[in-house]
């Protein structure tokens, strides 16, 4: 028997026919894929609400790391390295001729400084500087004792908590004057010594070992230094990074000339003003 004979049997007979209604299966269909479409976004964006809420509201993740900044030089535009040779002529006082701005990075702690045209360089190095201008010469060294005019230059003392009262007391030297100042925004001693004696020969980078009244004593120890005979020099007196400085004004290599500091030091004022500690 035929299936459409079957069906007819069975409609004259009222039974249900089995045929289906194809319209009404893809009405169906369509209906169930609207209905997973609707759902699959909804699930979409209760997924995306919790991870904003994780993200924006629940506990932090753990931040990736970050690598550090490359560090940058210390060294700002238009300032130079002091050369590391040594400058010039000393014995025959023939200065290296720089101005500008320079850092002495081999003295200790490394300074920073404005050399004034037409000075220039003879040697430095981990605890010496010598600048040397037209008429006179700038030395800053690092000191560790004193020498007591009661005591030989080669057995010096422990530092004075008081320099200015320290050489008052001495009686190979005398203090003309005196001011407080700031040398890299440190307080800072500057005093005008005249030397009334000059037993010791002291070490000098020009005009070999000077007759003078020593005062301090250098880092080796065995070597010191302190007023010229027949001058009046300008001493300041600073604690940078705790080392314990001497900034002196002296006359030219022609020592011995009646030299006065004085005459000088407002000229050179805004050097002592430009001396700063290089990180």
């Amino acid at each position: 028997m035929s299936r459409d004979l079957a069906a007819q049997f069975r409609a004259a007979a009222g039974a249900p026919s089995t045929t289906l209604d194809m319209e009404r299966v893809m009405d169906r269909g369509r209906t169930i894929r609207r209905n997973r479409s609707v759902l699959v976004s909804a699930v979409a964006i209760v997924a995306l609400g919790i991870g904003w809420y994780v993200v924006g509201k629940g506990p932090a993740s753990s931040p990736e790391p970050v690598s550090p900044p490359t560090p940058q030089p210390s060294i700002s535009r238009g300032v130079q390295i002091m050369p590391h040779t040594k400058g010039g002529n000393f014995k025959a006082y023939q200065p290296q001729p720089i101005s500008g701005d320079y850092i002495a990075d081999l003295f200790t702690p490394k300074l920073r400084m404005s050399i004034p045209q037409h000075w220039g360089w003879i040697m430095y190095g981990e605890n010496y500087l010598l600048l040397a201008g037209p008429d006179s010469h700038v030395e800053i060294f690092d000191y560790t004792k004193v020498i007591d005019a009661k005591s030989p230059a080669d057995q010096p003392s422990p530092l004075p908590s008081d320099m200015l009262s320290w050489l008052r007391n001495q009686r190979d030297v005398r203090v003309l004057g005196y001011r407080s100042t700031h040398v890299a925004g440190q307080p800072a001693l500057q005093v005008d010594l005249q030397a009334t004696a000059a037993p010791h020969f002291c070490v000098a980078a020009v005009m070999g070992e000077p007759p003078c009244a020593a005062i301090v004593s250098l880092v080796d120890g065995q070597k010191w230094t302190g007023v010229y005979a027949n001058e009046i020099s300008d001493w300041t007196f600073v604690t940078l990074d705790g080392h314990r400085l001497a900034i002196v004004l002296r006359g030219s290599a022609n020592m011995g000339t009646g030299f006065d500091a004085r005459t000088v030091a407002t000229a050179l004022a805004p050097f002592l003003d430009s001396i700063e500690v290089s990180s």
